[in-house]
């Protein structure tokens, strides 16, 4: 599990379009857990992904491979319906976007590290070893 640091965040909700009421989140650590994915229909889909915020916690975002080659990328929660797509969560600072992103492919690495039945070394081989 993964994880970014947050300094405030701020929540916003609007009422009638004219009232709008902000929440102050006091500094609080991102949990991001990994659940990773190995589908055939969706060859794309790397992972899906949670943020664990503390006080409250958002499911939806997925990890995929680009279709133009430039690795994985962090796709934010969204809905299709009726031909209208609609996005539940938007992250409005370029930089902690980034910061978040790369904490998501970080966690996924760390998921999908080997496990492998390499015996462990002896004391004999790592004599002569510079390490």
């Amino acid at each position: 599990m993964g994880s970014v640091g947050s300094s405030w965040l701020y929540l916003q909700s609007t009422r009638d379009n004219k009232k709008k009421m902000n929440i102050k989140i006091p500094e609080t650590e991102i949990k991001i857990k990994v659940k990773p994915v190995n589908n055939e229909k969706q060859k794309g889909l790397k992972a899906y992904i949670q943020l664990d915020f503390g006080l409250f916690i958002i499911h939806g975002f997925t990890l995929r491979d680009s279709k133009y080659g430039g690795g994985l990328w962090l796709v934010m929660p969204s809905n299709n319906n009726a031909g209208k797509h609609f996005q539940f969560f938007y992250v409005n600072d370029a930089d902690f976007k980034k910061k978040l992103e790369k904490a998501a492919i970080e966690a996924y690495e760390y998921e999908n590290i080997p496990v492998t039945d390499t015996p462990l070394r002896n004391e004999e081989d790592l004599k002569d070893s510079p390490f």
